[in-house]
């Protein structure tokens, strides 16, 4: 079994305050869903020791099997199960296009820290 740690130095921060962190840094248009009231955040410094503990860096990229949604959504899963930080959100990204003009979707991670700044 899992061993679950409610990160203690999390910051915790009301829905408003992620709305308009976000609000300020999402290109226009873009869609953001809300799920909680409260978030739960650490800092940048804690975010980056937590990252590198987290065992999904460590897993092999399969093409079309575990790619970069899975990567994303593992990563955002883990935070919050694991950590109990709910400041990790998933980017589902259809703007690109590969070589031959196709579609290139791709996912990744947007992570906001205590102090309101976004990576």
């Amino acid at each position: 079994m899992t061993t679950r740690i409610l990160w203690p130095w999390a910051a915790e921060r009301p829905h408003s305050w992620m709305a308009d962190v976000l609000r300020a840094v999402l290109p226009e248009g873009m869609t953001w869903w809300d799920m909680d009231n409260v978030y739960w955040l650490p800092s940048k410094e804690d975010f980056d020791r937590l990252l590198a503990w987290d065992p999904t860096q460590h897993w092999k990229y399969l093409a079309d099997r575990f790619d970069c949604e899975s990567f994303a959504f593992q990563t955002q899963a883990t935070f919050v199960s694991r950590l109990g930080l709910n400041c990790v959100g998933v980017v589902l990204d259809y703007s690109a296009v590969d070589g031959q003009g196709q579609p290139a979707p791709h996912a990744y991670n947007l992570v906001v820290f205590e102090d309101g700044t976004v990576q």
